[in-house]
């Protein structure tokens, strides 16, 4: 009984996760991107992976292009807010890809 429980909490987790990967693409894409809220998406993407949520490879790859996709956006847009979001994004993505 417990051990079903954990891997619901586990699938649950997956899917949370993933459902913030979307959000962080839909963030950025917009047609007045919210670059604070892009990088607080980012980061709690970071926090769920900290906790120990298990990804597939492509799940893995999933997330850096996502992020990846968001610092090149935030750079593009040509705002101070978004070189700000680039920064913040890109030091961002060095500790995913460190702890994928």
């Amino acid at each position: 009984m417990f051990r079903h429980e954990g891997l619901r909490n586990r699938a649950l987790n997956k899917r949370k996760l993933l459902g913030l990967a979307s959000a962080l693409e839909t963030t950025i894409t917009s047609s007045s991107p919210d670059y604070e809220m892009a990088v607080g998406t980012a980061i709690r993407i970071i926090n769920m992976i900290k906790d120990g949520t298990p990804l597939s490879t492509n799940e893995k790859v999933r997330l850096i292009r996502c992020l990846a996709g968001a610092k090149a956006r935030a750079y593009a847009g040509g705002t101070e807010s978004g070189y700000t979001a680039y920064r913040r994004l890109d030091l961002i993505s060095d500790e995913l890809v460190r702890l994928l």
